[in-house]
């Protein structure tokens, strides 16, 4: 990759990064009191305050976008995708189920709807050279991919091939 394209790359992923944390809303200069959710809303981000567990708002999330319903084997499996994927990264499972959530919305766009437990599967593996990574970073080059024309399957595997355990 080109030294210009791999510091836009490296830019974008930062600029992401930078509103994924958890600090208390009031010391980032915002409201106090988190966003409200009415009753069996499904919000297109998991705010703070959320009382839903993100494997279940991603299961429900899913089930909106034409998938199968959120019943409780498939919280299951969407928490122990998470579960796998928090172990990977460094981020909470707050901002991973966000993350893939945008993913979904992406995927689903381009006419290739993916459950989230497949996104959380498919990007979840061993990094080369560090026993976890930064989902944020991994998300971006897969936009980046998709925005140049990779299916799904194209995007997860050069992104297996440039950052997984196995060199190519």
């Amino acid at each position: 990759m080109p030294p210009k394209r791999k510091l836009a790359v490296s830019l974008a992923a930062l600029a992401l990064c930078a509103g994924c944390g958890d600090e208390p809303a009031a010391s980032r200069g915002g409201a106090a009191d988190p966003p409200t959710r009415a009753e069996g809303e499904t919000a297109d981000w998991l705010v703070r305050g959320d009382d839903r567990p993100p494997e279940r708002w991603l299961a429900e999330r899913g089930r909106e976008a034409g998938g199968t319903a959120a019943d409780e084997a498939r919280v299951a499996a969407v928490a122990a995708a998470l579960d796998a994927a928090e172990r990977q990264f460094h981020e909470p499972p707050r901002m991973i189920a966000n993350r893939v959530a945008q993913l979904a919305d992406l995927s689903a766009e381009r006419g290739e709807p993916l459950a989230p437990e497949r996104l959380l599967a498919d990007l979840t593996f061993p990094m080369r050279d560090r026993p976890t990574g930064w989902f944020g970073v991994l998300t971006q080059a897969y936009v980046v991919l998709r925005e140049n024309g990779a299916d799904h399957a194209g995007a997860i595997g050069t992104l297996r091939t440039r950052f997984g355990g196995a060199r190519p």
